[in-house]
C-alpha cells in the first residue's frame, strides 16, 4: 500500500437515504471508506441505527477494512464536532436510513455551514423509487445549500438503459433545478451479499477475472466522482 496522504483540512463525506430504506446505503459508505482508506487516513463513522456497517466490519478482518470506525448512534448533535477532527483526512458518515434525522444532521455547523462536504444519496433507479427521494432533495437538500450527488444503485443489468434514461432527465428538468446525477450507475449483483456473507466488500472478493472486478470497478469509478467533487487528489491505482 502506498504511503497515505495528509490534507490539510479533514472532508466530511455523509451517506444518506432520501426515501425507503434497503437501497444499499451502508454498503455504498463501506466501500468508499475502504477505497479511500488505500491512500488518506479514513474514519467510517455509523449513525444508523440498524447498524449494518458495524456488524459487518466487527466480523471481517482488519486488511479488509483498513480504516477506523465509531459507533455513534444517538448522536447525530454532535456530528458538528468531527470538522474539527486532526487525525482524519476523511470522515464518511452512514447516517439513518430514512429521512428523519438523516439531511437535518447534515444541515448546519457552528459556524452555520452545513456539516458535510458531500451528501451522497442513494436510490434504485425505478420512477417509484425516485420520486420520494427526488422530493427530498428538492425540500430539503436543496434549500439548505449540501452539496449532494445522486447515485443510481441496485440497478438490474437489464434495467441499465432505463436507469440512463432517468438519469439524464433528472439532470435537464425544465420546471425545477436540475439534479446533481453521478455518470456511474451500480449494477445490483447477488455478489454483494455473498461479500457481506464473506465479511469483505466486493473490493476485496477473490478472482481476477470473476465477475467481483466489474463490480470493484464501478465502486471504484464512484469514489472517483467523490473525489473531484470534494477537490482530494486523484487515487494512487494499485
Amino acid at each position: 500500500m502506498a504511503t497515505k496522504g495528509t490534507l490539510d483540512e479533514t472532508v466530511i463525506l455523509g451517506f444518506g437515504s432520501g426515501g425507503k430504506g434497503g437501497v444499499g446505503k451502508s454498503t455504498l459508505a463501506v466501500a468508499a471508506a475502504r477505497i479511500l482508506a488505500e491512500d488518506l487516513r479514513v474514519l467510517l463513522v455509523n449513525s444508523d441505527s440498524v447498524r449494518t456497517a458495524v456488524r459487518l466490519i466487527k466480523r471481517g478482518r482488519d486488511e479488509h477494512f483498513p480504516f477506523d470506525m465509531a459507533d455513534a448512534v444517538d448522536e447525530l448533535d454532535r456530528l458538528p464536532e468531527l470538522r474539527h477532527s486532526n487525525d482524519y483526512d476523511v470522515i464518511v458518515v452512514d447516517l439513518p436510513g430514512t429521512k428523519a434525522g438523516a439531511f437535518e444532521a447534515m444541515l448546519t455547523g457552528h459556524d452555520g455551514k452545513p456539516i458535510a462536504d458531500l451528501l451522497v444519496i442513494p436510490s434504485r433507479a425505478e420512477f417509484i423509487e425516485l420520486e420520494a427521494t427526488i422530493e427530498s432533495i428538492d425540500t430539503a437538500v436543496i434549500p439548505a445549500g449540501i452539496p449532494y450527488l445522486l447515485v443510481l444503485n441496485q440497478v438490474p443489468t437489464k434495467r441499465r438503459d432505463r436507469a440512463m434514461q432517468h438519469r439524464e432527465t433528472l439532470r435537464n428538468r425544465k420546471n425545477h433545478q436540475p439534479v446533481v446525477v453521478a455518470e456511474t450507475l451500480i449494477t445490483y449483483s447477488a455478489t454483494y451479499f455473498d461479500a457481506h456473507e464473506a465479511a469483505m466488500t466486493v473490493i476485496d472478493m477473490p478472482g481476477v477475472h470473476s465477475y467481483a472486478r466489474g463490480l470493484e470497478a464501478e465502486q471504484r469509478a464512484l469514489v472517483d466522482e467523490y473525489r473531484t467533487m470534494l477537490n482530494l487528489p486523484a487515487a494512487r491505482r494499485r
